[in-house]
């Protein structure tokens, strides 16, 4: 792909505004992103560098972080965004889980994109936690909680009280985490009674969402495909509301049944 060949051209990158990511940010809805690429890139320079000591991602070329990643990742932003709105949240400012989050993959690039946002980025690894954190001292995030724990015990202790909020999540996010049904019965204690879902996938995964809709048939289910610039693969997000929710206009999203 033209952009990927691109990121590996040093030359091309010394004015953002040349930066080959600068116009996939637009692509994909998040063209403020553009004054904010030096801090992407400081990302991506971090997780090349802890990967070489410790497993963060199987992959290791930086233009593979960026497509495969960066902007993968990214690519649920504007969605979040609108289904947060048309929702709404308990609290002016939303708090978001990120349920195995793995190398801050999305709860990182989500807390860089809204930084009012106060996420929770949740790994049963510790060494990957371990990476997180320092990441987030580096880049200033002030609202990237991370927290080296297993779901099932997570807002059960006293210890986690101070990072999950008492009425609940209003997002839960997951990126190719689990099956929709154990993604949500490993969380369901956490979720706000207004809160969703959002679970990051490759293909429209139709078997899973079937499973889902056996055991869970009064769920409100919204299968939106995703576009990444320079990512020759497919991708969606699969949005799950508890029954009682009431789903509020939206703009449309290449939803797909």
């Amino acid at each position: 792909m033209i952009l990927t060949k691109a990121l590996t051209d040093p030359a091309l990158i010394k004015d953002p505004s040349k930066h080959p990511i600068y116009e996939a940010l637009a692509a994909i809805g998040v063209p403020e992103l553009r004054e904010k690429i030096e801090r992407l890139e400081q990302y991506v320079a971090l997780l090349m560098h802890w990967n070489r000591r410790i497993n963060l991602t199987a992959i290791r070329d930086e233009a593979g972080v960026w497509t495969h990643h960066v902007l993968d990742c990214l690519a649920v932003v504007p969605l979040l965004r609108d289904r947060s709105a048309a929702q709404g949240t308990h609290t002016d400012a939303p708090f978001l889980l990120d349920a195995g989050t793995g190398a801050g993959l999305p709860a990182l690039l989500l807390a860089l994109a809204e930084p009012s946002w106060r996420v929770v980025a949740v790994d049963a690894v510790e060494k990957k936690i371990r990476f997180l954190r320092h990441v987030a001292a580096m880049m200033a995030l002030a609202e990237l909680k991370p927290v080296h724990a297993r779901l099932e015990q997570l807002g059960r202790g006293e210890a986690s009280h101070s990072v999950c909020p008492a009425p609940g999540f209003d997002m839960i996010v997951s990126r190719a985490f689990a099956s929709l049904i154990d993604f949500v019965e490993s969380t369901q204690h956490l979720l706000h009674t207004g809160g969703f879902y959002c679970a990051m996938k490759g293909q429209v995964p139709h078997l899973e969402i079937e499973a889902f809709q056996r055991v869970h048939p009064n769920w409100q289910l919204e299968t939106i495909v995703l576009q990444v610039p320079g990512l020759d693969a497919q991708r969606c997000a699969v949005i799950m509301r508890p029954p009682g929710m009431t789903h509020l206009a939206s703009r449309p999203m290449h939803a797909s049944n």
